[in-house]
This record gives structure tokens, sequence and C-alpha cells, in this order.
């Protein structure tokens, strides 16, 4: 449990963050711009209680987000809260722009993008790291006056925020027309406002690709080729881990590895979940892959959608997720996409497995053979072993793939692109694809003897429903379930431990229930719970 995070020794360049553990772990700040972060800073792997880590290289009179992460032995991570810190300004009032962005430069065509890319100019001229940024684009040609056309070209939205001076900078313009030539200008701001100038160096050209036209068919005369249009969207993100805590929602995810991918967008909504990309607040949109949603309502639910978007744009099947911040210590809730009748989300089988292979889409082989009963097991357990491989061939065999030989004379054994279409075939068959809905588990931080609140009824009704029993009459028993987290609840957390030792006690180098709902604990429950 993170705990006294706090902030000294603030500079116009610098700070430190401190903070406590309630056991040894790891030390590691991420810091930004914005809750998206960016930066973080060296992870310090020795074990202590007491952390410590030092901000460098921040430019005065700055607003920066940050929270603090730790890692214990057993592998369990917690993250705090989103804080704020700024740093101090300048006695002499900062008047000096940030350099013109002359080194813009625009490549990489497709039909409908383009990609600029520059170096990161400074908040004073080429020192430190400016505040924001802004583009624009045209295609109108400059004319006489070069602030004449920023003023009237067009935003182009969810540029990043700026990195140190001298970095590289890049950002995707999506949405163009197929061989049209396009003006485009980068300006960055600092955090007093002053804005990098724009000139005729600092506003570069590029065309789009031409659109691609098929040639006729048949041997006819008349008739020209139809045009091609791109109408694939990017495979969506994976491994979403959403948080919840007070007044605050934190999402992390894995964006994909697609050349087709260009942007992650989230999209929040309250009352309802986000029916398209522009439906709902979009409260993020790049190529990072953490956010934090500040200045939330305690008890309210809101529905997140989350996108990949390519240079079309075409966008990704949602996966959508409902949180409710929650007054109380930060905490973390594991929440995992399932479809309209609950059924939990597969991806699609798009690699060769073999033995020894792990991931999600070893998931998705496991949860078709379990389903077509040729494993013998309750959940897919993401390791592609021996018995994996003998209940695939028996699969193969049954289906008329393969049924001798070995993987490499014949694929036996071996998801190969016969058995891949196949599997896919019946993961959608069994309605394990699909649009996810909004599901998430509401364990949203560490219980213990003393703590207050309807989470504390909620584990109580889960602990009474498993055998795990509360009480057999009165206050916490079944149907009398409390608010309250005292010694019986807490003896009631210690043989749910102990029943599940290997999964809670073994990691963390216990050998007995400590009557602590903790992070293994809350994972354990969730997995129990089918979330």
């Amino acid at each position: 449990m993170i705990s006294a995070v706090a902030t000294s020794g603030i500079t116009q360049t610098g700070a430190t963050i401190t903070w406590t553990t309630n056991e040894s772990a790891t030390t590691q700040v991420d810091y930004g711009l914005t809750t998206a972060y960016g930066s973080q800073t060296t992870l310090n792997s020795s074990f202590v209680a007491s952390h410590s880590a030092a901000l460098s290289g921040l430019s005065a009179g700055t607003t920066y987000h940050y929270r603090v992460r730790s890692r214990d032995a057993a592998g369990n991570e917690s993250a705090s809260l989103d804080f704020t810190l700024q740093t101090t300004t300048p006695v002499v009032t900062d008047t000096t722009a940030p350099a013109e962005i002359t080194s813009l430069a625009i490549g990489t065509p497709s039909q409908t993008s383009l990609v600029l890319t520059w170096t990161a100019p400074g908040d004073d001229g080429a020192t430190g790291q400016a505040a924001s940024y802004a583009a624009r684009y045209s295609s109108a040609a400059p004319g006489g006056s070069a602030t004449a056309w920023w003023n009237a070209a067009i935003a182009l939205t969810s540029v990043s925020s700026p990195k140190t001076s001298g970095s590289a900078e890049a950002y995707t313009a999506v949405g163009l027309s197929p061989g049209t030539t396009y003006y485009f200008s980068v300006r960055a701001a600092d955090e007093a406002g002053n804005m990098s100038s724009v000139s005729a160096a600092s506003i570069k050209s590029g065309t789009t690709a031409a659109q691609a036209v098929t040639p006729p068919s048949g041997g006819g005369g008349g008739g020209g080729g139809g045009s091609t249009a791109d109408t694939t969207p990017p495979p969506p993100v994976t491994g979403v881990v959403v948080s919840a805590a007070n007044g605050q929602v934190a999402l992390a995810w894995e964006n994909p590895v697609s050349t087709d991918y260009v942007r992650t967008r989230i999209v929040r909504k309250e009352g309802s979940a986000p029916t398209s990309p522009t439906d709902g607040t979009v409260v993020y949109e790049g190529t990072s892959e953490v956010f934090v949603d500040t200045n939330l309502t305690n008890g309210k639910e809101y529905r997140y959608a989350i996108y990949t978007l390519d240079r079309v744009p075409n966008y990704s099947t949602a996966l959508q997720y409902g949180v409710t911040p929650l007054s109380g210590n930060s905490g973390f809730t594991l929440a995992i996409a399932k479809t309209s009748s609950g059924q939990k989300v597969y991806v699609l089988v798009t690699k060769t497995l073999s033995t020894g292979t792990s991931g999600e889409e070893v998931l998705s082989l496991q949860y078709v053979l379990i389903a077509k009963k040729y494993l013998n097991r309750t959940d897919p357990e993401n390791s592609f072993d021996a018995a994996t491989r003998e209940a695939l061939r028996k699969f193969q065999c049954a289906e008329k793939i393969s049924c001798a030989g070995d993987e490499a004379s014949t694929g036996y054994g071996l998801a190969g692109p016969k058995t891949r279409a196949r599997v896919n075939q019946l993961l959608k068959d069994l309605g394990a694809t699909g649009t996810p809905l909004a599901l998430i588990g509401t364990f949203t931080r560490s219980l213990k003897v003393g703590d207050r609140g309807a989470d504390v009824k909620m584990l109580q009704q889960f602990l009474n429903a498993r055998g795990f029993t509360i009480s057999l009459a009165g206050p916490g028993a079944k149907g009398q379930e409390t608010e309250y987290f005292g010694p019986a609840t807490a003896a009631a957390i210690t043989k749910l431990q102990e029943a599940y030792a290997k999964e809670i006690l073994v990691p963390a180098g216990l050998t007995r229930g400590t009557g602590y709902f903790g992070p293994g604990t809350i994972r354990q429950v969730l997995k129990l719970r089918g979330e």
C-alpha cells in the first residue's frame, strides 16, 4: 500500500518525490505535462519501505503531473493517485518564446495521411521543455503573410505534449484526400503563453498518394477500373487494466504492433456507453499506453470506450469499460472485456502457435479446445504445453486437418493456417468474439480491520456465498452483511487466503493467511468472480 506521497525541494528545474509503502518495494515515478505522463525516473530496484526519487530537467513555472509506483518482491505493483507539482517561477517575467520550428518535414504519404516530423524546441528558445504544441494545415499555399495563412488554416487535434529540447517528434495527419498537396506548420508554446513564430521557413508541404485504381476485368472494351479504398480497421489495444481511486480513473493498455496503427483514442460518457468514436468526450488520443482521468465525481459511473485508428481513419472495435471512482486508498481493478451475453472476449488467432508459446492467442486456442472437450481444463492457462499439443492433435484429426506426422512435416500438433482458420470460425460460432460490453470489478482499494464502505459489504457477500462465513447469525451473516470490516471479516479472509495458498500466499512468501485484503487477494477474488 502506498501512502504519504509528498514533494520537496521544488526548484525551477527539479523536485524530489517521497512516499512510503507498507512493505519493501521498488521505486519509480511517472511524470509529464499531462496525465499521459510520458517520462519516468530510472527504476530503483532496491526493496525499501521509504522511497525517494528526484525529477530533473523540468521547466520553470510549469505544472507537472506525476504518480509513484512500487512493486514488491512477489511482483505485485501499486500506483498512487495522480498528483501535481509546480516548479518555481523566475523572478524576471518570462517573455522568451520557444524557438521557431523550422525543422518540420513532411513524408511517408498514403492516400489519406502524411507524417510530420520535427525536432522539439525548448521552453526559452532552444533550452528546456515547451508546454504544448499547436499544428495546422491547409490545401491553400501560404501567400504573402504566414500569420494570415496560420489564422485561416485548420487545426490538427491530439498533437502530443512536447518532449525535451532536441528530441525527435512525430505526428500523423489522417483523413486527408488522395493526390492532394497540403501545407503544414507546427508551433510551440511555453507555460507563460509565449508562442514560437511562424514564417515561410516553418510552413512545409507534402502530397498524399494518388488513389489506386483497379484495372477493368474481362476482355470487353468500355468501362474503366474502379478505385480501391481501405476499409479495414487496425487491431484493438490489448492488456487493458483499469484502476479506480478517489476522484480518478487510470487506464493502461498495450498498443497493437501493426503498420496500420496510428493512435489510440479514449472516449468517456456518462449515463450510457459510447456508441462511436465521437459519442462522448474524447479524453485522450495519442500513442502513450497510460492515461489518468482526473477531477471525477466519486460514486458516479463513467463509461469508457478505447479505439485504435488508422490513416483513413478507420476505427477498431471499441473495448468498453464502466467504472465508478470511490473515496479511499488508491488501488487497482482488473477489467476484462466481455460481450453483451457475458462471454469473455478472445482475440482471433493470427500467428503460428506451437509448444512453448504463450500469449492471448494461446488463450483463444485453449478456449476452443476446452469448449470442444479436447482439453480437460476449467479455464485457459496461457501456455502451450504438452497437454495443449495433444488436445490440438485430437482436434486436428476430428476436423480432418491433419491426423499423422509431426509439427515440421504435416503441422500435426501445431496451429498453422488451416487450424487457425477453423479455430477462429469456432470462436465466432461460440460467441467468444464481438463487440465488448462494459464490465469491471469493483474492488478498488485494499481493505483491513476498521475500514468501512460499500466495498466491504460486497466483499462480505462474496465470502458468505463462497462458504467463508462471516457469521452464522446477526450482523455479517448471509443476507445481513455490513459495511464494517471487523475481526470476523478478517478471519474469513484468512480462511480464503489459506484455501488458495498457492495463488495468494506462496507468491508473497507467506505460509499463513493475514486477514488483509490486499492486491494478491483482490486478484484471486476477481478471478473467482469470473472477471
